[in-house]
């Protein structure tokens, strides 16, 4: 266990020199390799850094749990990466940006990209405390069959009072 994860990040320290000798640093190397990828090149590696391999496994099940319900909300995020793929990044592209507050920042100043900012983080830091509290009372009431991974996963410790 030990050996594989030091040569995960040596393999990753490697990738990570042989990216960047060419001076490629900040980011706009980061983002969108410098500017030398195509609007739709970036949009498939988002798509696909979006999806994991826990996404495959944990999804059909809740899906299947929650009576296709959270289906719904699957198909929905197909939606936003259409409009992502196809609207914000090539505007993002020939404005030369690399997020929304950017914009937000180039289209409506300084205040509106902070506002804006600080709501992302308002609006992450309120669902991870949801979903804390509610694999919490999951825990306290037994029921555990109920536990999607997806929610409980990231908070799930030895610490908990109901762990098994």
């Amino acid at each position: 266990m030990l050996a594989t994860l030091v040569a995960y990040f040596m393999l990753l320290l490697l990738v990570s020199h042989h990216a960047t000798r060419h001076g490629a640093y900040g980011n706009d190397a980061f983002f969108r390799a410098g500017r030398q990828s195509p609007w739709w090149m970036v949009a498939f590696g988002m798509i696909g850094a979006s999806i994991s391999g826990v996404t495959f496994i944990s999804v059909p099940g809740w899906a299947a749990s929650t009576g296709m319900t959270y289906l719904q909300m699957c198909l929905g995020f197909i939606v936003g990466y259409v409009v992502v793929a196809f609207v914000l990044l090539p505007l993002y592209y020939r404005l030369r940006l690399t997020s929304i507050y950017a914009y937000l920042g180039t289209r409506f100043g300084t205040s509106a990209h902070r506002t804006g900012a600080l709501f992302f983080v308002l609006s992450k830091l309120t669902g991870a405390a949801a979903a804390y509290i509610w694999c919490a009372w999951c825990c306290a009431n037994s029921w555990y069959s109920h536990l999607p991974v997806t929610v409980c996963s990231h908070s799930w410790s030895p610490h908990w009072p109901c762990s098994r």
